[in-house]
C-alpha cells in the first residue's frame, strides 16, 4: 500500500451512528436450547455508519452497503505483516469485529446452504468472468473484487460524506455473501462484556490492477484518488436483550 500521512489518515473518518448493538445470548450450543429459540429471539439492528472525507482530495472508496464481511483473520494485523497485494484476500471492503473485554475475537460457527445455492453461485460467478472478460477487466480469477468495485464504487469530494445502513441479526447472521449460501452463528454469552466495531481496508495497488485502462484513465482525468489504507471507528457496546 502507499504510504500516506497521519494527518491525511485522520481526516477521513468512519463512524458508527448507533449508540450500542443488541444481541440475544442464547445460541445452538446451550445445553437445552432448542434452534426455533434461537431463530425466534434472534435480534435485528439497523446499523448505520458514515465515511466522512475532510482532507482536500476527491476519494474513491468500495462499499457493499448489502454485505458486511466478519473480521475473523484480524485483517489489519495480516496486511501490517506482509504485503496484501497478489494474495488471496479482499482488495476492498468493510468489516465488523466482536471482541470480549479480553479483547478476543468473538468465535463463531458457518453452516452450508443448500447444495442448489451452492451450485447457483458457481453459475453466477462464471457469468460474472464473462461479462468482466467482455469489458476487458483484467485479473478476471478475481472477478468477485472486480465486480465489487464495478458496482459500488463512489466518490468523495472533500468535505463530503455518505452514509449506509446494514441489517445485522444477532447472534445468527448470514455471511457476508450475495447469494446468502452460508449462516453463521456467533458464540455470545450473557456474562461476558463485547465490543463492536467496523473497518474499512483499501489496498490501492492491488485494486489498481483489477480495473480496466478506461477506468484507470477517468480516475486520473478527473483527479481521483483511491483510498488507501485502514479506517477504524470506535467500539460501541453489545447488549443483550
Amino acid at each position: 500500500m502507499n504510504n500516506q500521512t497521519n494527518r491525511e489518515l485522520s481526516s477521513v473518518e468512519l463512524r458508527i451512528l448507533n449508540d450500542s448493538i443488541v444481541a440475544s445470548g442464547l445460541n445452538y450450543l446451550d445445553p437445552g436450547v432448542k434452534k426455533q429459540e434461537v431463530i425466534d429471539n434472534n435480534k435485528v439492528n439497523v446499523l448505520t455508519y458514515q465515511i466522512i472525507n475532510r482532507t482536500n482530495k476527491n476519494l474513491l472508496f468500495i462499499v457493499d452497503q448489502d454485505n458486511l464481511i466478519y473480521d475473523q483473520f484480524g485483517i489489519k494485523d495480516y496486511v501490517d505483516e506482509q504485503t496484501v497485494s497478489g494474495n488471496d484476500v479482499y482488495t476492498a471492503g468493510i468489516f465488523f469485529d466482536i471482541r470480549d473485554s479480553k479483547n478476543n475475537h468473538t468465535k463463531y460457527y458457518s453452516f452450508l446452504g443448500s447444495d442448489e445455492k451452492l451450485k447457483n453461485n458457481e453459475f453466477i460467478d462464471n457469468e460474472t468472468k464473462l461479462r468482466l472478460q467482455e469489458l476487458n477487466y483484467p485479473m478476471t480469477n478475481r472477478a468477485e473484487y472486480s465486480e465489487l468495485i464495478r458496482r459500488n464504487s463512489f466518490i468523495l469530494h472533500p468535505n463530503e460524506y455518505k452514509v449506509f445502513q446494514y441489517v445485522l441479526r444477532l447472534p445468527l447472521e448470514k455471511e457476508s455473501n450475495k447469494y446468502n449460501a452460508v449462516v453463521s452463528e456467533f458464540d455470545l454469552d450473557e456474562s461476558k462484556r463485547y465490543n463492536f466495531k467496523l473497518l474499512y481496508f483499501c489496498d490501492s495497488k492491488a485494486l489498481k490492477q483489477t480495473l480496466p485502462s478506461v477506468k484507470l484513465k477517468e480516475l486520473e482525468d478527473n483527479d481521483i484518488e483511491i483510498y488507501d489504507g485502514f479506517l477504524i471507528s470506535d467500539d460501541i457496546p453489545i447488549k443483550f436483550k
